[in-house]
Order: structure tokens, then C-alpha cells, then sequence
């Protein structure tokens, strides 16, 4: 046996519906029990995967050895695993070629069944690209054996649907072996192991009707283009497209073309680099359309001989410029087709005409499949995306690309407009999805609405249908929030106005959506001006508001349409009441609380579950948080600060690289730690701290601009820990790397916040500093503490002169609090340089 062995477990164990290898081998996991296949001895374990084991064993009739392919009893036990096994037994069997690995016998011993295969002594192609990657001579060579053997599977009726470079060996004497079918299908037939829907294989290898999951359409151009991706994998050393995440890689495949291998490594030859992306085409028929006319395309490159793969010629340009402007097309083709009609006669030019007008037809249908497309699979699918770099910008900017596009065809499509413009608004709340939300990408938001108001239907109500109508007063509505968090009011009441006037064009009385929209409506309005009302008059406005909303729930069948909006109006009640004059009596601040709460449960109840839902309930949860500490009611405030962190860690579980999620999520736990130290909870507290430090981390990783302020706080977290604990030396280690970190996010001119929170962090070092030094027994210790405390208070003295803190503050400002600390660390330094020259001189 050749070194590489084990490497055969990855071959013969395969991967099942869409994972990665798993294998492991016999010495880094625990031994399986090891079965007894009568007529074979086991020699050794050569892997193990999901599905079961694979042995080396020797065949006691004819004295050989085979690897033994057993499946798991747990395995064994799944009717579409067992299935998928025996699958591949009666297609590899089906499959006479040499590079094709051969089974030699399947069977079933004890309900276990097994496969008794060649042993092939060797290494993946997995493995020959990490150590040394291949010349684009040997890489053509190895694609081309490939090939050869895939159209030998598919001459016998097999679609192999899996082909990646760990499913490729290559032997000592250099021949290919193309292995695990477990995903094997038989070409044309209609039934299938899997769903419609359902994704199986290995998404950086799949072809792009693999990766959208509908399994009828597999045909061979799929292993086609698996072959392309290995080759591409050959040449470049990675393939066409990975990610992290299985779902960025997925729409990849779908949307966007791979980068030209030339552009990863220039020694490529041109041809061989046509004929890898003929392979990678999106769609199948733009594909070889065998793995035999792939080979032979092969052949000629390797034989320096012209290939057939070309790339793309002139008149496609054309056709695709056409499919990009088809009136345009049809405008022009009538010019030249009004003057050859002049010389051949009308009948020729008006059967041309209609022959132009009819492909144009076909070309609508086929941009009515792809907006329909984009609005019920790909946007949803791209606001799904947990990922918010340039992975998901470039997706969103690549998918307004072919909108935009699609919006040459409406002027003849009036439902292709209404997909593009429901595709703009979904595009929009990816947009400004409160987890990557930025001023920029709300303000490209705010862009793509207004696309999707240029291609809604405009009129009065006798046009256009309600629904219509209504749509656009809803694009209206998405505006003026949108304007609102960005803070221009004057816009976003503009907004508001076209919202309420569109609706004033509607017969009354009008539908529960609409009185929905036009209670929202009136919400955003009050909150956008708050100046022109008193509290009072505001107060009753939502008083007023909220009525009708509780009686619009309660006409509803389905009681959660609107319920968000409602929450909305009792929230604001409850900001109203806390806020007002009266809210510093117990009795007032029972009264927010209750529509505080209305506010948080009718949210909940709200429709939907998605990121700006959870997001705005950790808001209105950390609020109340607040008002129930001012009430020293703090067993319930750490009670709702947990119920929002538990909200928030989901949260960002699901989408771990927003940095707004993680420290929203550190912010929530300085709260819930401030809670714990009025408890004086101090085991808690550091376990708070603790935790704020990890999510400072990550967000380290994700933001590294802004990442010291909370790793700044973090390890002051930690050092008020230390110190409730009575762990003083802990306590100044955390405490001095806070204010190392402070130091260096200092600026000439800095905000008047970072300059108090600095002063604020210098005095609390001092105190530690001197609070460690209490049980120390020597008096040079104490004394070096207490001249580095003062120069530290002084220094904070400074920063407080600096930004106007001085002789003039209030008794009980920072101010006086550091001039008082240091006149007791100085009258105790000299107290201690007194008694210790007394010491000196009796010595």
C-alpha cells in the first residue's frame, strides 16, 4: 500500500446532499466495531464518512484485495440513505470503463449491505492540487480522462451529479478513476430520490440548474460542468466560486460569472481557458453538449490543434443587445426591413416584420421568467444572506445591474413592470436592513424605491386599480421611514403627504390594508413633528390613533395585520407619559410602563420574524429596562435586559459578521452588568464582563475601526468586576490595559464625550491603583501608588479644565470629585514621607 491510501477514504465515502468531506480516519476517532462480511477478511479501516465505513479486505474465493465498502447500522437504518447506497452499487455496475472505478459485488449480510470494490493505490486530484498544482498541459490531460470516463457513465444511462476533485484519484501508473455515485441518477427518467427544490451536491462544483434545485432539469451538461469547474480548480487552485457560507456560495453559482482563470494565473493558454468557461456557461445549452464533444475539444488543445470553443461572436452580441433593448430592436429592424420591402415587396416585409415582432414576444416571456425569478427565489433568497461584505454589496449591486437592464423591455410589458418593481422594493429592504443599515446604503434605498414608483401604474383610481394605487402609497410610506432615519424631516413629510393623498383618492370606505397604511401613515406624521403639538395635544393625537387601531385589530380576521403599527402608537404613549412632567411619581411611571408593555407584546405578535422586528423589540426591551431601574424595581429591569439579550444573541448567531449586531449586543450587556453591580451580584458581573470582552472580539474581527472603544470598555467591565470581588492586582492589570487602549484612541480634538469618558477612566485607575496597595505591607509600595494615582488625577484635572469643568461646577460635578481625591492621596503621601524619614532617623 502506497502512503496516500487514506486519501482513498474520501472517494469511496463521498459526500451526501450538498456537504463537504467529513471523514475521519481509523486513528483520530474511535474505532467503529468491526463487522464480519462472509467470504472477507478485514484487514484495516481505510476511512469512515457519514453513510459508514470503508475497509481494506481480502476476498477469501479469489485472493485478492478489495475495499469494503459497509454501510453504518445508523445509516443503514434511513430508508433514502440505504437507497442512495444501493443506487450506487447498480450504476457503478452498469458502467464498464477503465475510468470508472469497478465494483466487484454488492450484497447484504444481517441487514448491513456492502459494496466490494477495486482498491486503487493513488491520490485525489484533491490532493495533487494542494501539494503542486498541475501544468495546464497535465491539468487538459487529466480533465480529458475525465471526460472520457463521464461519457462513458452517461453513455450507460448515469448522471454522476457530484464530480469534484476529492471524487477523482489518480493512480501510481497515472490512470484516472472517477468514484462515489452516490448521487448517481439515471438519465431520462422523470422520478428522483429528491425533492424539487431540494439541493444536492457540492454547491462550488454544482452547474447552476443544480444549485436552483430543480432536479428534473439535470441533464449531462451538469457533469459538464463539474468537469469545467475541476479544470478550473486545476488551473487556478481554487474553484470557480467558494465562500464561507453555503448560501452566498449558492447564488453565486447562480448569478455571477466566474473570474477568467488568465486573470488568477497568466500562464494559462487562451484556449484551454475557453474551453474551461464554455464548460461554466449559466445556461446548460451554451454548454458542450456531451463530456465526449468536451473530450475531444480537449484533445485538440493537447494536439495544438484548432478548438471548436469560441468565444462570443458578434451576432450574440447582438442577440444579447437585443434581448436588452427588444423595442428599440424592433424599431430598427423596421427601418432596414421598410427598405428591402421596397425591392422584395410588401408580403416579404410584413412577414419579416411579424417574424421580428414574435422573437420579441418570446423575448418578453423569457424577461417575464426572469423578473419572476428574481422576486419569488433570488431576492428573497439574497435577503437571507448572513454575510454583509462585499459578498452581499456586490450581489445586490449585480442584481440592480439586471433590473435595470429589464427595464428597457416594460415599455411593451406592463407585467414585467410590476415584477422589476416588486423587485426594487425587495431590493430596498435588503437595503436598509437594520443589521448592515449605513447612510449610504439607506440613501441607495431610498434610490431603489423611487425605481420601483417610476414603473407603478400612475393615474387616477379609474386607471389604475386600487391595488395598484395602494401599492404606491405603501412605496410613498417606505420612503418617509426611510428619510426618518436619515433625519430629514422636510422629505420625509413630503413623502407622508403623497402617501395620505393617494389614499384620499380611494372610495371609502376603504380596506383593512389600506386603513392599515393610512394608520401608519398618521403615526410617521406625528412623530415627524414634534415641535408643532404640546404634549398634551400630542398625547391625545395617539390616544386618538390608538383607538382606531385597537378597534381595526379587532375587526380583522386575522388579528396581527397592522399589529406592528399599533405597538407603535402605545409605545409612543408610553414615551409620552415617562417623558412628561408627572413621570417622576410612582403611580405615572406605572401608567407608561403599562402602554410601554402593550408596546413590546403587540410587536411580538406582530407579523413576521425577521431582523428589523427583533432588533426594534431589544430597543423597546432595553427601555423599559431603564424605567424599571428609576423605579429601583432592578430584579425586573435585569429580568427584560435578559429577555432582550437572549432576542439579540439569536440574532446575531444568524448573521455573525454585522458589527452592528454584536455591539448592540456589547451595549445590552453593559446594561444588564450595570444592573448586577446595584445588585451587587459580583459573580455575575464578571461573567457579564466576560462575555462583553468576546463580543468586543468578534467585533474586532468584523470592524476593526471601531472595535477599541468596546474593548476599551470591556476591560474596564472587567476590572469593576475584579474589584466587587476583592481581586485588586486583577482589577488594575484589566483596568491599565483600558486606559492603554484609551490613550491611543486619543485625538487633539476629540468630543466633549471621549474627553470626559477619558478623565472619567483616569480616575477610576487612580483609585484602583491605590486600592490594590492597601494590602501591601510596605510603605514604598504605598507610596509609589499614590504618586502614580495623583498623576493621574491631575492629569484628569486637565482634561476636565480643558472642555470647561472647572472652579464653577456644581459641588457634586467630576470636577470636585477628582480635586477632592487627590487632597487625600496627597495628605496621605506626606503623612507616609513623614513617617518614613521618622523611620530613617531611629535607624
Amino acid at each position: 500500500m502506497t502512503e496516500r491510501l487514506h486519501n482513498f477514504e474520501t472517494d469511496l465515502l463521498g459526500t451526501f446532499a450538498g456537504g463537504d468531506e467529513s471523514t475521519t480516519s481509523a486513528d483520530e476517532s474511535q474505532t467503529p466495531v468491526t463487522p464480519e462480511i462472509p467470504g472477507y477478511r478485514i484487514i484495516s479501516i481505510l476511512g469512515k464518512g457519514g453513510m459508514g465505513q470503508v475497509y481494506l479486505a481480502e476476498d477469501l474465493k479469489l485472493k485478492r484485495q478489495v475495499a469494503l465498502k459497509v454501510v453504518a447500522g445508523g445509516a443503514a437504518s434511513t430508508p433514502e440513505m440505504l437507497e442512495r447506497f444501493q443506487a450506487e452499487a447498480r450504476a457503478v455496475a452498469a458502467v464498464k470503463h477503465p475510468g470508472v472505478c469497478h465494483i466487484f459485488e454488492a450484497g447484504e449480510t444481517g441487514s448491513i449491505p456492502y459494496l466490494a470494490m477495486e482498491v486503487i493505490q493513488g491520490q485525489t486530484v484533491s490532493q495533487l492540487i494542494r501539494d503542486q498544482l498541475p501544468t495546464p498541459k497535465q491539468s487538459a490531460k487529466l480533465a480529458d480522462d475525465v471526460a472520457k470516463a463521464v461519457h462513458a457513465c452517461h453513455e450507460s444511462g448515469i448522471l454522476h451529479r457530484d464530480l469534484k476533485p476529492s471524487n477523482v484519484m489518480l493512480t501510481k501508473d497515472g490512470i484516472v478513476k472517477v468514484m462515489d455515485f452516490g448521487l448517481a441518477k439515471q438519465l431520462g427518467t422523470t422520478g428522483d430520490r429528491t425533492r424539487t427544490g431540494e439541493i444536492i451536491g457540492t454547491p462550488s462544483y454544482m452547474a447552476p440548474e443544480q444549485a436552483s434545485g430543480v432536479v428534473k432539469q439535470l441533464g449531462p451538461e451538469c457533469d459538464v460542468y463539474a468537469i469545467g469547474a475541476l479544470l478550473y480548480e486545476m488551473l487556478t487552485g481554487r474553484p470557480p466560486f467558494q465562500t464561507s457560507e453555503l448560501m452566498q456560495t449558492i447564488m453565486l453559482v447562480i448569478t455571477t460569472d466566474p473570474v477568467p482563470p488568465r486573470k488568477l494565473q497568466p500562464r494559462v493558454p487562451t484556449d484551454l481557458e475557453t474551453i474551461c468557461l464554455k464548460c461554466l456557461q449559466k445556461q446548460p445549452r451554451k454548454r458542450y453538449s456531451s463530456a465526449l464533444e468536451l473530450s475531444e475539444d480537449l484533445e485538440r488543445y493537447l494536439n495544438s490543434e484548432p478548438i471548436l470553443a469560441r468565444k462570443t461572436p458578434l451576432w450574440e452580441q447582438g442577440y444579447k443587445w437585443s434581448r436588452r433593448h427588444p423595442v428599440l430592436t424592433v424599431f430598427l429592424a423596421t427601418i432596414g426591413l421598410a427598405v428591402t420591402g421596397g425591392l422584395a415587396g410588401v408580403s416579404f416585409h410584413v412577414e419579416r416584420l411579424q417574424s421580428e415582432l414574435d422573437r420579441n414576444e418570446r423575448l418578453f416571456d423569457e424577461s417575464q421568467e426572469l423578473g419572476r425569478w428574481l422576486v419569488n427565489e433570488h431576492i428573497p433568497a439574497l435577503a437571507r444572506l448572513s454575510g454583509g461584505g462585499t459578498q452581499r454589496s456586490d450581489l445586490v449591486a449585480r442584481t440592480l445591474n439586471h433590473l435595470r437592464q429589464l427595464q428597457l423591455d416594460v415599455a411593451a410589458d406592463e407585467k414585467l413592470a410590476e415584477y422589476i418593481a416588486q423587485a426594487y422594493l425587495q431590493i430596498a429592504r435588503v437595503q436598509s436592513d437594520p443589521a448592515f443599515a449605513t447612510p449610504e446604503s439607506l440613501r441607495q434605498a431610498l434610490q431603489s424605491l423611487e425605481d420601483a414608483l417610476k414603473l407603478s401604474p400612475q393615474g387616477d383610481s379609474k386607471e389604475v386599480s386600487l391595488q395598484s394605487q395602494l401599492d404606491r402609497a405603501n412605496l410613498h410610506l417606505e420612503r418617509a421611514r426611510l428619510f426618518q432615519q436619515l433625519a430629514e424631516t422636510n422629505p420625509a413629510n413630503e413623502e407622508v403627504a403623497s402617501t395620505l393623498e393617494l389614499l384620499n383618492q380611494l372610495p371609502e370606505p376603504l380596506t383593512s390594508a389600506g386603513e392599515v397604511t393610512r394608520l401608519a401613515a398618521r403615526e410617521v406624521e406625528l412623530s415627524l413633528n414634534p415641535q408643532q403639538m404640546t404634549s398634551t395635544e400630542k398625547l391625545e393625537a395617539y390616544l386618538s390613533l390608538l383607538d382606531k387601531g385597537q378597534s381595526l385589530l379587532a375587526s380583522q380576521s386575522d388579528s396581527n395585520k397592522g399589529a406592528e403599527i399599533v405597538s407603535n402608537l402605545a409605545w409612543e404613549i408610553g414615551r409620552l407619559l415617562e417623558e412628561s412632567e408627572q413621570a417622576d411619581h410612582r403611580n405615572e411611571h406605572g401608567e407608561a410602563i403599562d402602554y410601554l408593555t402593550m408596546g413590546v407584546d403587540l410587536l411580538s405578535q406582530a407579523e413576521g420574524d425577521n431582523t428589523r422586528k427583533t432588533f426594534k423589540l431589544t430597543d423597546r426591551l432595553s427601555f423599559v429596562s431603564s424605567i424599571l431601574q428609576s423605579d429601583n424595581e432592578l430584579k425586573e429591569a435585569l429580568q427584560s435586559i435578559q429577555t432582550a439579550i437572549d432576542l439579540q444573541l439569536r440574532l446575531a448567531s444568524e448573521i455573525p459578521d454585522s458589527s452592528i449586531l454584536q455591539t448592540r449586543m456589547a451595549e445590552l450587556l453593559e446594561q444588564r452588568f450595570e444592573f448586577e453591580q446595584q445588585l451587587q451580584l459580583v459573580d455575575d458581573m464578571l461573567e457579564t464582563a466576560t462575555q462583553h470582552l468576546h463580543v468586543s472580539r468578534k467585533v474586532e474581527l468584523i470592524d476593526a475601526a471601531n472595535s477599541p472603544k468596546l474593548l476599551q470598555r470591556s476591560h474596564t467591565l472587567i476590572a469593576l468586576a475584579q474589584q466587587a470581588r476583592l481581586r485588586f492586582a486583577d482589577a488594575v492589570d484589566h483596568i491599565r490595559q483600558a486606559l492603554q487602549i484609551a490613550r491611543l484612541r486619543k485625538t487633539e480634538n476629540w468630543p466633549r464625550e471621549q474627553a470626559l469618558e477619558f478623565a472619567d477612566l483616569l480616575d477610576v485607575t487612580a483609585t484602583m491603583i491605590v486600592a490594590q496597595a492597601d494590602d501591601r505591607s510596605a510603605i514604598s509600595s504605598r507610596l509609589t501608588s499614590l504618586e502614580e494615582a495623583i498623576a493621574l488625577l491631575k492629569e484628569s484635572e486637565q482634561i476636565y479644565r480643558s472642555i470647561g469643568e472647572d472652579q464653577s461646577s456644581p459641588e457634586d460635578s467630576a470636577f470636585w470629585k477628582n480635586v477632592r481625591q487627590q487632597h487625600r492621596f496627597e495628605e496621605e503621601l506626606d503623612q507616609l514621607l513623614l513617617q518614613s524619614r521618622e523611620t530613617k532617623q531611629i535607624r
